[in-house]
């Protein structure tokens, strides 16, 4: 017990008279810690099949960055892996809802052709894991979408009397 208190009045002496050894030491370690966290995030991604080139991209700066002493960096650098993992799965929930939409305006005879090709352009950068540009696509999937299912539904043949009859009755039963 002894011992220990001896160890530990002289590693306080220690920091105090170097408080940066003892900073630099825990920041260190700290970066350490998340670039181990890091990697552990990019082999979920893969097991989930997210693309982890960005990911990974981001992890090997982060350890150039470590390398060269920069640990904050470093350490700020590594955590965006979490980030860019979460990025992953939003935009894999936005595209299973491009795709649900796709297939169900095309069971309604809809033309979703510029939609479907423009969604597996998005998909291909998802794959690839730049996921600012898949997400661009995919919003821009959704929006040609409700466009389409506006502009199609129009079209239908006694889709614009029914609407009329509608705000007739509207109109009347309001009187």
């Amino acid at each position: 017990m002894t011992r220990n208190f001896h160890l530990l009045c002289l590693l306080l002496a220690v920091s105090m008279a170097f408080p940066g050894l003892a900073a630099a030491s825990f920041t260190k370690e700290s970066a350490m810690q998340a670039i181990n966290g890091a990697e552990s995030i990019i082999r979920e991604m893969q097991e989930m099949r997210l693309g982890v080139t960005y990911a990974n991209d981001t992890l090997n700066e982060a350890k150039v960055l470590f390398l060269q002493e920069r640990y904050m960096t470093a350490k700020t650098m590594a955590e965006k892996v979490a980030e860019i993992k979460a990025t992953a799965i939003k935009i894999s929930g936005l595209a299973d809802a491009a795709e649900a939409r796709l297939y169900d305006l095309s069971l309604k005879g809809y033309d979703v052709g510029a939609a479907h090709d423009l969604f597996n352009s998005g998909l291909e950068e998802f794959k690839i894991g730049n996921y600012k540009e898949a997400e661009n696509k995919m919003n821009s999937v959704i929006s040609l979408l409700d466009e389409t299912e506006v502009r199609e539904s129009v079209k239908k043949p006694g889709q614009l009397e029914q609407t009329r009859g509608q705000c007739f009755l509207i109109i009347y039963g309001s009187l």
